[in-house]
């Protein structure tokens, strides 16, 4: 094994961090969404269990370093509370030795190792490796970025952007076309996420 690929089963990838996007405040989800129970697990243990999967360490990005010890893994402070997850991913890459970095949204229960490494595949550290959901539209808080692009993302943020999509116009950036990965099982689901209590109802309503 070379000391920068790790091996998992069925996993051969590059060595690589993942970082858990829970530093939101849920508002209109009206409650902590990362400690919602969804099929037996919380949507942040779900999340923690599916880059572990990959990641050769994983870390979860709250608003303070006190959240989520149920978590178990280590739990970072956002470097700019309240400025959503560009800056979280800013967080992430600041916090982060690896050249690649994977980063999640913690309200993605249906991503996969399968995917994850999939993307991990064509990394750049350079840039960002985006997926695309089934109406083309790209998924920054599902994706791996480049340690590289850390300055480019805080002279965003500085300049007052918030928006993940910005990022891609200024940035060495890989959209990943569904069509390229929906052979892998599940995937018309992948890229759903949880913003207020009727997605529950209504992933659940579709779910055999």
């Amino acid at each position: 094994m070379s000391s920068n690929r790790i091996e998992k089963p069925g996993l051969s990838v590059p060595t690589v961090e993942g970082f858990i996007l829970a530093g939101g405040r849920s508002r209109r989800m009206g409650r902590d969404k990362a400690r919602i129970e969804f099929e037996g697990k919380t949507l942040l243990a779900r999340a923690v269990a599916t880059v572990s999967a990959v990641a050769t360490k994983t870390t979860v990005i709250a608003r303070t370093i006190d959240a989520y010890p149920e978590s178990g893994v280590p739990v970072i402070a956002d470097l700019r509370p309240n400025c959503g997850p560009l800056a979280g991913i800013e967080t992430a890459l600041s916090a982060a030795k690896s050249d690649l970095v994977i980063v999640l949204a913690c309200d993605m229960p249906f991503v996969t190792d399968e995917l994850l490494k999939f993307m991990l595949e064509r990394g750049n550290p350079n840039g960002a490796i985006i997926p695309a959901d089934p109406d083309g539209r790209p998924c920054g808080v599902c994706a791996v970025y480049g340690r590289e692009i850390l300055t480019k993302i805080s002279n965003l943020l500085d300049a007052g952007e918030r928006r993940v999509d910005a990022l891609f116009s200024n940035t060495p950036t890989g959209i990943v076309p569904f069509t390229d990965f929906s052979h892998l099982s599940g995937s018309p689901d992948f890229l759903a996420n949880f913003n207020i209590p009727d997605d529950f109802t209504a992933i659940r309503s579709s779910r055999p």
